[in-house]
């Protein structure tokens, strides 16, 4: 038995967490014994979903992570090039040095052989100090983050001790090649999720008897977490042009802050949708755990995410399943789920006149819904079933393990 454990930097919100239920559902237990580390607690429902499974998920502290904003990074001035050496150093002796050694204990106790992050290395310094330490095979998911304008110096270092990447999509691979970043080696296999869960199911009409809404109203969905660069802001936008030509559009926000309990950003939203009037046309649901049933009950499905790279969009991937038309914008690895004008449409970042003109063109036009909608769920067949890109996986295991 190859014991193997995936660690996650997230909060056990969204979609990392999602993908890796999904994952580790389809892994092939008689062979490998997963495990699943978080730096901080978390109560979400996907990992109460993966201790479900029998597997084991393991917390480094009882604190649940804290909200992390990205700040703005001028290469060209020294005295803050400065200031951000000295808080990562001192930020290494603090936290990840005794992380990593945690980690390490963990390794150690569990007798792991292959230690998978989630999230590139920046994301998992304390992790990647572990497998350095125990020289166990360290393999990195390259999934999207926050738009950086220069690749850091940590970066650049701690890759060259990965021994693969495994990049969400053919974006995130150019993005790390581009940015010439040392890679042993690297492949590309699509994030994926069960297409026998997520189904076409147009009877389905939970979310419209829950909010009581018409049955010839139109639903435009977008299920996201709440953070600058996610794009929440361009769907109000857009929102405002759609329904001054379509009123019986609705739009549903699934979704909360990273910090939901403060809830700030979805107080932001939502003032914003008052004092645009459009009170009525939006229903902020907060996080769900029926995605299903709203995805089998919406129309059309956006995500529109502008400084924030998207690996994928696990939430993209279950609408297309679903078999609904997707518009996206032409972020990183999104723009690969949408082939423009068969399965949904692809607009540029921040063009939320486009988006709504898209939003428009399909809402009037019931066939062309139906036939996206269709080459959707094909997609997501042949592309993104998880099953199969588990098996890809799985195969990078037994490649490394032959040659450690």
């Amino acid at each position: 038995m190859i014991n193997v454990l995936f660690v996650d930097s997230g909060s056990g919100h969204g979609g990392s967490a999602s993908y890796l239920y999904s994952f580790l559902k389809f892994i092939d237990r008689s062979r490998f014994s997963p495990y699943v580390l978080l730096y901080n607690y978390s109560e979400a429902p996907r990992i109460n979903e993966i201790k479900n499974l029998g597997i084991e998920v393991i917390f480094l502290t009882n604190q649940s992570k804290k909200e992390e904003k990205a700040k703005g990074y001028d290469p060209d001035n020294k005295l803050l090039k400065v200031i951000r050496l000295l808080k990562f150093l001192l930020k290494l002796v603090s936290t990840h040095l005794p992380e990593s050694i945690k980690i390490r204990k963990i390794i150690l106790n569990k007798q792991i052989k292959i230690i998978l992050m989630g999230s590139d290395v920046d994301y998992n310094i304390s992790a990647v100090l572990a497998s350095i330490m125990t020289g166990k095979i360290c393999i990195v998911r390259k999934s999207g983050g926050v738009v950086k304008t220069k690749v850091n110096i940590i970066q650049r270092i701690l890759s060259r001790f990965v021994d693969m990447f495994i990049a969400s999509s053919k974006s995130e691979a150019d993005y790390h090649k581009t940015n010439k970043l040392y890679f042993k080696d690297m492949s590309v296999i699509y994030e994926g999720i069960d297409i026998n869960s997520f189904f076409p199911y147009e009877d389905n009409m939970k979310i419209r008897n829950e909010f009581d809404l018409p049955a010839e109203s139109k639903l435009i969905c977008s299920i996201s977490r709440f953070d600058i660069g996610k794009g929440h802001f361009d769907i109000l936008r857009a929102a405002d042009l759609v329904i001054k030509k379509y009123p019986g559009a609705v739009f549903i926000i699934v979704g909360d802050d990273f910090d939901f309990k403060k809830g700030q950003m979805r107080k932001q939203l939502e003032d914003q949708v008052n004092r645009m009037g459009l009170t009525g046309n939006f229903i902020f649901t907060g996080w769900r755990t029926d995605i299903l049933d709203i995805l089998q009950g919406i129309d059309i499905f956006v995500h529109c995410p502008n400084t924030w790279r998207e690996g994928m969009g696990i939430a993209t991937l279950e609408a297309i399943a679903c078999g609904k038309p997707t518009i996206v914008t032409n972020n990183s690895g999104l723009a690969e789920t949408t082939e423009d004008n068969y399965n949904g449409f692809v607009v540029p970042i921040g063009d939320y006149s486009a988006l709504a003109e898209k939003i428009l063109l399909l809402l009037n036009d019931e066939n062309k819904r139906k036939e996206m909608g269709s080459n959707s769920r094909l997609r997501a067949e042949t592309m993104f079933n998880i099953e199969q890109n588990v098996r890809k996986t799985e195969e990078i295991f037994d490649k490394l393990l032959k040659f450690s």
